[in-house]
């Protein structure tokens, strides 16, 4: 029990000492942070980074940063929904530009896929592809697993604290070694 309560008190003093400085949208008795800057259309939409020419919009997925949970399991379209409910709940209307980096690929993919009248450019930076870890060395396809395997732990806990306090610990003890080296 001390685990959540530490976490508790951690999201509460977070909350407090770091505003947002987008805002948080309703996307039906949900809120998805959204912070758009500039003007114009297209709306640009970084998905998880130019805002002299065109509206630029980052946002938190649900369950990370300041966007609420979301309903589970958190599927790609679950995802895809919330980030077109949270654009035009925050009053961005199509079209869009995508920019995607990682797994954001995937995301910005899907949603050109279920909405293509609503995207005119799609930009993949380093993205990931559906099939990078299943058609490589064998090597590749358990270390992925293993990483999933970690961070389906790592959210799992997150509710008892327990991440932060080990990641707090682990980046206490880095910087007091940083510190004390000469």
């Amino acid at each position: 029990m001390g685990e959540a309560s530490y976490e508790a008190f951690g999201r509460w003093s977070d909350a407090r000492r770091f505003h947002p400085p987008g805002r948080l949208v309703d996307v039906g008795g949900r809120r998805i942070y959204l912070h758009c800057t500039g003007s114009g259309s297209p709306a640009v939409v970084l998905e998880p980074g130019i805002a002299s020419f065109a509206t630029v919009c980052s946002y938190d997925r649900a369950g990370f940063g300041y966007s609420d949970a979301g309903p589970r399991p958190r599927t790609l379209n679950r995802r895809v929904d919330d980030l077109r409910a949270a654009l035009s709940a925050g009053g961005h209307p199509p079209p869009y530009v995508l920019a995607a980096h990682s797994a954001g690929g995937f995301l910005a993919r899907a949603f050109r896929h279920r909405f293509p009248g609503e995207v005119i450019g799609v930009v993949l930076v380093d993205s990931s592809h559906e099939g990078q870890y299943t058609r490589g060395p064998a090597r590749f396809t358990e270390q992925f697993r293993n990483g999933l395997d970690m961070a389906r732990l790592l959210t799992t806990l997150a509710p008892l604290g327990l991440p932060r306090v080990l990641f707090g610990m682990e980046v206490r003890e880095y910087v007091s070694s940083a510190l004390r080296s000469p």
